[in-house]
């Protein structure tokens, strides 16, 4: 198992990038970059990778993890992220479902068994699983604190600004006890 500086050397080495784009090209794989320094050519997904590394620096700090641990980390961050609403899925004001990214990942929204709560327990009393909850959890609280109350509509992308709350209206509600 290699730790993670070690792996970043091994991506970085000239075999390496070499071999990755032989293996895409014979798949059929074409790379498109946004130019350097210009994320605003990404508009929102770059907003939320920002989103994302911010947290993720303050979360794990100095956490020493290893690749599963990283990867679990990450995987779960991504399920928290892709299970944000975007928009209601009908107009039926008794229809409370909401469209989120991991509708069009796995053609419905994602269903999760909550964890035990980690986040005010000592680190160095956790096992490695706990550990690794515990981060997700912190990630979890951040986010609903810091990210979530940003979701809001863009009115300058549309022609109407009638935003008022109305009887029927779907709101994203913003609870500290709930899970992610």
């Amino acid at each position: 198992m290699l730790p993670i500086k070690e792996f970043y050397e091994f991506l970085n080495q000239n075999t390496t990038k070499t071999d990755v784009l032989n293996y895409t090209a014979q798949e059929g794989i074409e790379w498109h970059f946004s130019p350097p320094y210009s994320p605003h050519f990404g508009g929102l997904w770059e907003s939320n990778i920002k989103s994302l590394k911010i947290h993720l620096y303050k979360i794990i700090g100095n956490a020493n993890l290893n690749y599963e641990g990283l990867y679990t980390v990450l995987t779960q961050i991504e399920m928290i992220l892709n299970s944000r609403p975007l928009s209601p899925l009908s107009d039926d004001p008794r229809d409370y479902r909401a469209l989120t990214p991991m509708h069009f990942i796995l053609g419905r929204s994602a269903t999760c068994i909550p964890e035990t709560e980690l986040i005010n327990e000592p680190f160095n009393k956790l096992t490695q699983h706990q550990r690794r909850q515990q981060l997700i959890q912190h990630f979890w609280v951040r986010c609903s604190k810091e990210v979530i109350p940003t979701y809001q509509r863009r009115n300058k992308w549309f022609r109407d600004t009638d935003v008022d709350i109305k009887i029927g209206s779907l709101v994203l509600l913003s609870n500290s006890n709930t899970k992610p």
